[in-house]
C-alpha cells in the first residue's frame, strides 16, 4: 500500500479524519500523517505496514477483530 492509496482509503473510500482512522486502526493522528506522507518521524521513507494495509482490507469489509474461533 502506497501512501497515495492509504490516503485515498481514508479520504474517499472510508470518508474518515485523520483522528477516525488512528482510532480505527489504533495508532496516533501523527503516524496516519506520517503514513500519507510516506515518512517515519525521522524522515526517512518508509512504507505502510502491511498489517496497518491488512487493517485498512478488514475495517473497509467491517470485519470483527478475530476472537480464536471462526464465527
Amino acid at each position: 500500500m502506497t501512501p497515495a492509496i492509504f490516503r485515498e482509503w481514508r479520504e474517499k473510500v472510508m470518508r474518515l479524519s485523520r483522528e477516525e482512522a488512528a482510532e480505527a486502526l489504533d495508532v496516533s493522528v501523527p503516524t496516519i500523517k506520517n503514513y500519507e506522507l510516506g515518512h517515519r518521524p525521522d524522515g526517512k521513507p518508509s512504507p505502510i505496514p502491511r498489517s496497518i494495509a491488512f487493517s485498512c482490507t478488514a475495517i473497509y469489509h467491517r470485519l470483527k477483530p478475530w476472537k480464536g474461533e471462526p464465527e
